[in-house]
């Protein structure tokens, strides 16, 4: 008897019902579900030619209270952005990702990066002019970074300054960001 007829054959009908409620899980399709809806205000956008960042931005505070409402907050250096400052950055850095360094849509962003304040900013400017990310996890191998650098097709990379000795010979211009401000500095080729 094959797994799937086993596994549905041993739950009666009751008990599956009993186990959706519970915890969202269907053992008869094998999916699981939420058990919570969403407010109104918090539906899933259904229109194809909403992108992620017009969404996202769409969501921030009315400009009147922008200014004044805390964002984002990096537990490390205890660095506040408000939604305004944050709105700002973004558009900063898609204008001189795509004015200034030529990124396009379809073009390939690398991102090498812990956690930190400047992450969701470049992830939205990245997004909002139509470029794909591709995120890398910091603790990835030097063979294996580079390995991805390659494979995506990267057009620029974006580094966190700790992880700048990873990026070795890879060929990509390299932005380098830091912690203290919203600063990013351009490395030409590594």
């Amino acid at each position: 008897m094959p797994a799937e007829e086993l596994w549905t054959s041993i739950i009666t009908e009751k008990e599956a019902d009993d186990a959706q409620s519970k915890s969202g899980f269907n053992p008869k399709t094998g999916i699981h579900h939420s058990l919570h809806q969403l407010g109104e205000n918090l539906q899933i956008p259904t229109r194809h030619d909403l992108d992620t960042s017009s969404y996202v931005l769409s969501q921030f505070p009315h400009p009147d209270h922008a200014e004044t409402k805390v964002a984002l907050v990096d537990l490390a250096t205890n660095q506040q952005v408000t939604y305004a400052q944050l709105h700002r950055s973004i558009h900063a850095l898609a204008s001189g990702l795509y004015n200034g360094l030529g990124v396009r849509k379809g073009d390939v962003v690398f991102l090498l990066s812990p956690n930190s304040i400047l992450y969701p900013t470049i992830c939205l400017a990245v997004f909002s002019i139509g470029a794909i990310l591709s995120p890398t996890n910091p603790a990835n191998t030097i063979s294996e970074i580079l390995k991805q650098i390659r494979d995506s097709g990267a057009k620029l990379v974006i580094s966190a300054p700790e992880e700048l000795h990873k990026l070795v010979e890879n060929g990509v211009p390299t932005l380098v960001t830091t912690r203290e401000s919203m600063t990013i500095h351009y490395l030409s080729k590594n």
